[in-house]
């Protein structure tokens, strides 16, 4: 028997225990490898006409708890001039659930040098996931080059929900687009912008395009609602000739107040000032109701309680679940003013569904935050 001198022994033991830690870490990520090689087989031979819903959350899943294997696993099947269209495409969605900056320079020549479509899309998909200054340019640059008008809406999108700043001036022309008709595009790529929006749309509230102001209000107001706007917004009022967009400043500036008694002096003024019937009756209108919201708002402060867990837990369910799965009224109660950043990630996570239903989940979390700025400022 191998005899150990005193003092060495433990010494031994902890090199072996560290050791057999690191060969059972080694064979625990090969079989994730294999399992993950094995799930997008399944995905590819399945077909793109397929429910393949189930196994692409399991891959999500994979990937999501271990981000490495998009670049020890995937990233060399990406090289593999023998894959086919649909295994490019699969491989190249995987490696976007990864999010790993070390995969940008290979998604980034593979979408210059494919001739496919599907897989040049995907590669701009999975580079607005992982996000960041270069990717960004590459995907302007993308949007600069092809005259494909169905490309293009798809890149701006991926810009603006990646939060690229520097895509604002190429959202021009949804600005200019008719508003009654398409609403929708401008919350849908500002939405997701997020705050980053805000000082290039308070930048168009008095351009002479009707549809760029209109757009531009409405967003500013009625959804992202940032309290910088309220004082801009004030003093457009005055300068609005329309008077159905007068009523839409109105409608925004309700959101955007910083407290009640700020909303009631201004809307008097409108009250004392204002010659055309639908504005003033708007302002009106506000005015009596002030009572209702005041009294919604004790509703709202005693449903609160503090209870940081449960407000994480329901956050999260939210959040994976782009607004599909989760609480919103345990969001509501157990949230505070300090979560606003958390919450306004949340509804730009909502807006990726890319539904029109989307949109009432992002009113509800919307609501939460005016709720508690109200809260906050004594809901005077």
């Amino acid at each position: 028997m191998c005899q150990l001198r005193k003092g060495k022994s433990g010494g031994l033991a902890l090199t072996m225990a560290v050791l057999l830690f690191f060969t059972c870490c080694v064979l625990s990520h090969a079989a994730e490898g294999d399992d993950l090689a094995a799930d997008i087989r399944k995905l590819v031979s399945q077909g793109p006409d397929s429910d393949s819903r189930e196994l692409s959350g399991t891959i999500e899943n994979r990937l999501r708890s271990n981000p490495s294997l998009a670049v020890k696993l995937l990233v060399p099947r990406l090289k593999d001039r023998e894959a086919s269209e649909q295994e490019l495409a699969v491989t190249v969605w995987a490696v976007g659930l990864a999010r790993d900056p070390e995969t940008v320079d290979v998604l980034m020549e593979l979408a210059a040098l494919t001739r496919s479509e599907l897989v040049m899309r995907n590669c701009y998909h999975a580079l607005a996931a992982i996000g960041g200054e270069r990717p960004g340019q590459f995907l302007l640059a993308a949007y600069d080059k092809t005259p494909r008008q169905d490309i293009r809406a798809d890149l701006i999108d991926l810009l603006c929900q990646m939060g690229y700043e520097a895509a604002l001036p190429r959202t021009e022309g949804i600005l200019k687009k008719d508003f009654d008709e398409y609403y929708y595009e401008s919350v849908f790529a500002f939405g997701k912008m997020g705050d980053k929006a805000t000082p290039f749309l308070l930048g168009k509230i008095e351009d002479p395009d009707r549809n760029v102001r209109m757009h531009s209000i409405h967003v500013l107001g009625l959804w992202l609602m940032p309290l910088e706007a309220a004082q801009p917004l004030r003093d457009h009022y005055w300068k609005e000739p329309d008077p159905e967009l007068r009523s839409l400043v109105l409608s925004s500036l309700e959101r955007v107040s910083p407290d009640l008694r700020t909303l009631l002096a201004f809307f008097e003024e409108v009250v004392r000032k204002e010659k055309d019937p639908a504005p003033l009756k708007f302002a009106r209108e506000t005015i009596d109701g002030l009572e209702r919201m005041k009294k919604a708002l004790d509703v709202f402060a005693a449903a609160k309680r503090t209870a940081p867990g449960d407000f994480a837990a329901q956050y999260d369910r939210l959040y994976m679940s782009a607004g599909k799965t989760g609480d919103y009224g345990v969001l509501s109660a157990t949230s505070s003013l300090d979560d606003e950043p958390k919450l306004k990630k949340l509804r730009e996570r909502i807006l990726q569904r890319n539904s029109d239903e989307s949109f009432e989940d992002y009113q509800k979390v919307n609501r939460i935050i005016l709720m508690n700025r109200l809260l906050k400022s004594g809901g005077q």
